[in-house]
């Protein structure tokens, strides 16, 4: 036999060898875990038969203070409404999610109970309102994109396009979810038209949302007016095709208009031209007046609060099998724990 081969095998042997040892190692460490795991379990059993007694009233206890823990610890219940900024009062609609909080906080039931016009005991049940960002991801683009066009090419390269459009920064939203929590799940059929009415109050935010709605409508009559002279211009060259066509002009001859008021910013527009022009301030038009409908309030209402809310926490069944499992296991534990200080005593 070659001397390579023989150094080769020699050289190979141990690493198959080391290799079995590792394997069966970890077989024995395994067995042994599952084994104890098994024994572990068996002495547990049977220390609880020799206890049953004390864990099953221990366990029953337990299971009963969870079970009635409600009525000192109430479940909660949450609902939210997604909200459209149709002007700037993201700080105002801030200021009042902060106000309502301190309001809860302080117990100031009363005042909650006028504001939203309901009950003391369920102004009681409220617990909290929060605020967070809704955007979509095509939204926060959309304003980094009206951001960048206002912005030094400088500044822009340092700017992470990415890490921005995937943060929750609401800075580029709009949208907005107002989650309330209550103990009472009834009580939110009672809250978004008093909400809403509070949260519109401001005269600030009403100017501003005239000036909104007196752009939109100027916007509108603007490309009206477009669409008007288009098809001013539209029946013109018909009668200027017309025209072509009973003096004999060639057929392949092409009928244009000339727009603008000079030579130099004059330029040739046919009748496909015109009727793209058309669909353009059509399609502008009716954008236009959806964004007007839903410029009728300061916070057009994307998503309505759910009547009964949705739950949160565990409910008295399952706080009775954890306070159960829980009693029983820190019984179990003070047991064993006397019965070795006896022993090592």
């Amino acid at each position: 036999m070659d001397k390579n081969e023989i150094s080769e095998e020699v050289s190979t042997t141990p690493i198959i060898r080391d290799i079995e040892r590792l394997f069966v190692r970890g077989f024995r460490s395994i067995k042994w875990l599952i084994v104890q795991t098994f024994v572990g379990l068996w002495n547990f059993l049977r220390f609880c038969l020799r206890h049953a007694l004390i864990l099953l009233v221990v366990g029953i206890i337990g299971g009963a203070v969870g079970y009635f823990s409600t009525e000192f610890i109430p479940r909660q219940y949450a609902s939210s409404l997604i909200l459209k900024l149709n002007v700037n009062s993201k700080p105002q609609l801030e200021n009042d999610i902060i106000y309502f909080n301190s309001l809860i906080s302080k117990k100031e039931t009363e005042t909650l109970a006028n504001l939203f016009q309901i009950s003391t005991s369920e102004a009681a049940s409220l617990s909290g309102f929060e605020m967070f960002s809704h955007s979509t991801y095509v939204e926060k683009l959309m304003g980094l994109n009206e951001v960048y066009n206002n912005l030094d090419t400088g500044l822009v390269r340092l700017m992470d396009v990415e890490k921005l459009a995937n943060s929750d920064d609401p800075t580029f939203s709009t949208l907005f979810k107002i989650t309330i929590y209550s103990s009472d799940e009834a009580v939110f059929s009672k809250l978004e038209k008093p909400l809403m009415a509070y949260l519109e109050k401001s005269e600030e935010l009403k100017l501003l949302l005239e000036s909104s709605q007196k752009a939109l409508t100027f916007q509108r009559e603007v490309y009206l007016k477009e669409m008007q002279t288009i098809d001013t211009l539209t029946k013109y060259m018909n009668q200027a095709m017309l025209a072509n066509a009973q003096s004999g002009a060639s057929k392949t001859d092409e009928t244009y208009i000339m727009l603008g008021a000079e030579n130099k910013t004059s330029r040739p527009v046919n009748a496909i031209d015109l009727q793209d022009k058309y669909i353009f301030y059509a399609q502008k038009i009716a954008k236009i007046d959806v964004s007007i409908q839903e410029h009728q309030t300061v916070y057009f209402v994307n998503s309505h609060l759910n009547p009964y809310g949705e739950k949160i926490g565990y409910g008295g069944l399952m706080r009775a099998l954890i306070g159960a499992i829980s009693l029983f296991l820190v019984t179990s534990l003070i047991i064993y724990l006397v019965k070795i200080r006896k022993k090592l005593g």
